[in-house]
């Protein structure tokens, strides 16, 4: 039970800093962070794939809510959703994950959680910036977009971790 009062702090945490903080950034039209997708990389391995669907799906909601992106940071997680479990079979260390394994560093260490987050950032903010900039943007600008925005998110994405190991270094 305590688990999903974390999960919850976390989920709020996340959405005020995407909208108060992140959203305010104005530094570049190629700079753009979506923390938000951090959510998705830290659903437990055992949540059934239609509840992290509908999970990234309200989640999305409500930050296009704020975001006056109707629909698009929804469309984004519920792919990132989608693809992680293909991901997760992808990227499985040997003898694959044990029931007391979370998707994070502290767990499977800094080499697996690099893949994994790098791999599923990308994903996000590629299908993110694509939508965005349908019949706006060409191919190159939301490409520069996704890996300007990408490599900043995946900078918070690691920091969130380093503050959050639990073991000594």
């Amino acid at each position: 039970m305590i688990e999903f009062y974390r999960n919850i702090a976390r989920f709020l945490v996340l959405i005020l800093t995407q909208i108060v903080l992140l959203n305010q950034i104005e530094i570049s039209v190629f700079f753009n962070p979506i923390i938000v997708v951090f959510l998705v990389l830290a659903f437990p391995f055992d949540m059934p794939k239609w509840f992290a669907l509908l999970l990234s799906f309200i989640m999305g909601l409500i930050v296009d809510a704020f975001m006056n992106t109707p629909g698009i940071t929804s469309f984004a997680l519920v792919t990132t959703a989608y693809f992680r479990p293909f991901v997760l079979q992808i990227i499985q260390p040997r003898g694959s994950y044990q029931s007391s394994d979370r998707p994070n560093v502290d767990s499977l260490g800094w080499n697996w959680y690099i893949k994994y987050s790098v791999v599923l950032t990308v994903l996000f903010h590629l299908v993110y910036f694509i939508i965005l900039g349908l019949g706006h943007d060409n191919a190159l600008i939301s490409l520069l977009k996704t890996i300007i925005s990408a490599v900043f998110t995946i900078v918070l994405i690691f920091l969130l971790q380093l503050f959050t190991l639990r073991h000594a270094t």
